[in-house]
């Protein structure tokens, strides 16, 4: 017992020491990007937002969320708190207008925050029955995202992943290769499709991907995500399928973008 002891009082002084960033409310202002990934009751869920936050301790933003078959969006007003060690915590009042048009439902999120000195922000959601972790990083200036990125992703609810390079113009085209493992198969594909950026912010991206069979039958399978721009990286969900797929898109180049209005 008495090791035990000594043992967890110097992890939990290493952590404290080497992770947790020196930091305040003061430093998280302005406008962010955040990605989720994880079960809500028994069903995946994969969600990106983007969030305001204010030297008052405010928060605002809209976030979109995927579960098999159905993808929402939400409207988020909160507070948050970050304290000087890098712990914080985030309350949201989100309202969410259903799919087939009944009166919006409002329920309170919640998380629990560590910033890295990185200067991204790791969550965890604390509503009970939710298990989910998220991150929270700058997002970058508006426009259309550009160049050469590593793109990721994970279906969580069904067995695939994926790794490939994707190539976006800055005028809405996107082209590439992808690896896609799944149970039973293993398939390389060419990526064809494009993608835009909403005044809200939010992009879209639609992916066509050939594949040929065993007996040389070629078909094409449309994907169709929802992304967010940060400074680091773009975060992105599946909309389309039956899982909760969450995708990262991570530049191989210095990240540009291309001004809104070109």
């Amino acid at each position: 017992m008495k090791q035990f002891f000594f043992k967890a009082t110097a992890a939990f002084a290493i952590l404290s020491s080497a992770v947790f960033a020196q930091q305040s409310a003061q430093t998280l202002t302005g406008t962010f990007v955040f990605s989720e990934e994880g079960t809500g009751g028994t069903q995946p869920i994969a969600s990106i937002a983007l969030l305001t936050f204010t030297n008052g301790g405010m928060v605002s933003g809209t976030e979109l969320t995927h579960s098999p078959g159905s993808t929402l969006q939400s409207s988020l007003q909160g507070s948050f708190t970050l304290n000087n060690d890098g712990t914080g915590a985030v309350s949201l009042l989100a309202t969410t207008m259903p799919t087939d048009g009944s009166d919006p439902v409002s329920f309170m999120v919640n998380y629990q925050l560590i910033a890295q000195k990185s200067g991204t922000i790791t969550a965890l959601r604390t509503d009970n029955g939710f298990f989910t972790i998220g991150h929270l990083s700058k997002a970058a200036p508006a426009g259309l995202p550009k160049g050469a990125f590593a793109f990721a992703e994970h279906g969580n609810g069904a067995a695939f992943a994926g790794l490939g390079i994707v190539t976006l113009d800055g005028a809405n085209a996107l082209t590439g290769t992808e690896r896609v493992e799944a149970l039973g198969s293993s398939l390389v594909s060419a990526l064809t499709g494009s993608y835009a950026i909403g005044a809200n912010g939010f992009g879209t991206m639609a992916i066509m991907s050939p594949a040929t069979d065993v007996f040389g039958n070629i078909t094409s399978t449309p994907m169709n995500y929802a992304f967010v721009v940060g400074a680091d990286q773009i975060f992105a969900i599946r909309t389309d399928n039956n899982a909760a797929a969450l995708a990262t898109l991570s530049s191989l180049d210095a990240p540009t973008t291309v001004a809104a209005n070109q």
